[in-house]
């Protein structure tokens, strides 16, 4: 992402930094348990984002391991003065020594934590201090964790059905395909990786003065490839990749880890388990209307479906489809396709992440552009109905009257139900071959 120019860099690190020497001159003068807790946690993930920023900058990598070995000092030195001057409440050790919470902050850390320093205890301290903010969903942080640090205990467990954060989920899935597939499931994940940040994060390409060209760097597929010894030949170009960060660690550490470190799943950790949302068993469903036809639209993802009803509430009649499409796509991952008519980039990433979520469907591929815009949005919709239709599922069309495409993908079995619903619910339903023409 090399739109991303010096200047706003250095605003940015102007800015980080000088937040950083006020929090830390704050230390002194914090007189309560969790006004210090509260500006400590603050200064672990702004010291995080200061690395990133750094490394995003060009700094080279000497420079670079001087700035992590001073950060892991300067938090060091910050968690003894909270040991020696808070008081610790007994059930108060989680909080007070974990206080990093933010998920590109959290990669950041234990990336170039990983990779430039040859202390595998530096890892381990900073896997430690790993906190999830409640229902964050990231497990795959989880996972790095115990696979850095076996005696590492996540606040929720691994295997948990909580659901995955959109952007971790590719990367999810990809550690858990046998090793052999696993080097190509992350080349299709970069592959799409830009639009996916776009949808996720706002990441707009050829924009070099505001925050939206901030790149997002891909470092957890970097610390998947390191852990799991992944080959990357067929991504390591890509603009985000910290390619010169993973090629240090195997010229430096790798050889020194590999003794005392097991190489994830297959060396004996627990089996690492995508968290998907359970689904209910569709042909015994006692909702009726509109909870109905989102939960046929959900594929029995319960939790979804009421989420989307939380936001809309259960009308006799649909007045507002943009509403009822935009709360389906804002799902982790989304339910719906919801995209203005010329968006194909953000369509694209729907579509694909409409099919990860429903197990049958697997990893569908839009056709690439030339042609984008519009033209691309049709062709991207007629093979997703196709690949659909190959797999039990069939493309829905809704007719909103407006500059947007809106669809649905419903089991083959409930497509004639989900029709017959949309129709008196006053929504305008139509099968995608009668729709998506040239």
């Amino acid at each position: 992402m090399n739109s991303f120019s010096s200047e706003l860099a250095g605003r940015l690190l102007c800015d980080v930094e000088g937040t950083l020497l006020f929090y830390k001159r704050e230390f002194p003068g914090v007189e309560n348990a969790e006004g210090a807790k509260n500006t400590r946690r603050t200064y672990v993930n702004l010291a995080g984002k200061r690395i990133s920023i750094k490394y995003i900058s060009g700094c080279p990598l000497d420079e670079m391991q001087a700035l992590v070995k001073e950060s892991l000092q300067e938090v060091s030195e910050i968690q003894q003065w909270i040991q020696r001057h808070v008081p610790r409440h007994p059930d108060d050790h989680v909080l007070v020594n974990r206080p990093l919470y933010g998920l590109d902050e959290a990669l950041a850390w234990l990336l170039h934590v990983f990779c430039l320093l040859p202390d595998r205890a530096d890892t381990v301290a900073v896997v430690r201090l790993w906190r999830p903010l409640p229902n964050d969903g990231n497990a795959l942080i989880d996972h790095f964790c115990l696979v850095l640090d076996p005696e590492y205990r996540p606040l929720t467990p691994i295997d948990s059905k909580r659901p995955q954060h959109t952007r971790t989920f590719p990367v999810l899935a990809a550690i858990a395909c046998p090793p052999a597939e696993r080097a190509q499931a992350l080349a299709t994940h970069m592959n799409g990786r830009n639009k996916l940040m776009a949808r996720c994060v706002g990441w707009k390409p050829n924009v070099t003065e505001t925050y939206d060209a901030y790149p997002y760097m891909a470092y957890d597929v970097a610390l998947a490839v390191c852990l799991y010894d992944i080959d990357d030949s067929s991504f390591r170009d890509h603009d985000s990749y910290p390619r010169d960060l993973v090629d240090h660690y195997r010229a430096h550490w790798r050889h020194t880890r590999d003794a005392d470190r097991p190489i994830a799943m297959d060396s004996g950790l627990p089996p690492m388990e995508l968290a998907v949302s359970p689904k209910a068993d569709l042909s015994k469903s006692k909702r009726k209307g509109i909870a109905r036809w989102v939960e046929l639209v959900c594929d029995g993802d319960d939790s979804a479906a009421d989420a989307v009803l939380e936001q809309i509430g259960k009308p006799r009649k649909v007045e507002d489809l943009w509403e009822l499409t935009c709360a389906l796509s804002e799902q982790t991952p989304p339910q719906a396709i919801h995209a203005d008519v010329r968006d194909d980039e953000t369509l694209v990433a729907q579509a694909g992440e409409l099919c990860i979520a429903r197990a049958e469907l697997g990893g569908f591929e839009a056709p690439e552009g030339p042609p984008h815009g519009g033209i691309r949005c049709t062709a991207a919709l007629r093979a997703l109905d196709g690949w659909a239709r190959a797999r039990g599922y069939r493309l829905i069309d809704l007719d909103g009257q407006d500059d947007a495409w809106h669809a649905v993908l419903v089991r083959e079995i409930y497509a004639a139900e989900l029709l017959t619903l949309s129709q008196s619910l006053g929504l305008v339903a139509r099968d995608s071959r009668q729709t998506y023409t040239d």
